[in-house]
């Protein structure tokens, strides 16, 4: 019996750690497209508008990343106390 609720346990946080991921990888992409689109509105030259919407879709990528790593460590840490 203990057996069967430590793998529904198992299988609830490893799925809700997969839905989290997918959740940052999008909310990342989105919101990398927007901001890159919006800081390359005004640059003429094609090379240097590829290259700014690069650095600024990593930039934001890496900024969600951290955001999601303090969040995810806050519930990882709640849930080991329990």
């Amino acid at each position: 019996m203990s057996r069967q609720i430590l793998y529904c346990h198992y299988i609830s946080a490893s799925s809700l750690m997969w839905l989290g991921l997918l959740l940052a990888m999008v909310l990342a992409g989105l919101l990398g497209r927007f901001i890159a689109q919006i800081m390359t509105q005004h640059i003429s030259n094609d090379l240097i508008k590829l290259a700014a919407g690069i650095a600024t879709g990593l930039l934001v990528g890496i900024g969600v990343g951290v955001l999601m790593q303090r969040i995810g460590g806050r519930f990882v840490k709640t849930s080991a106390e329990n």
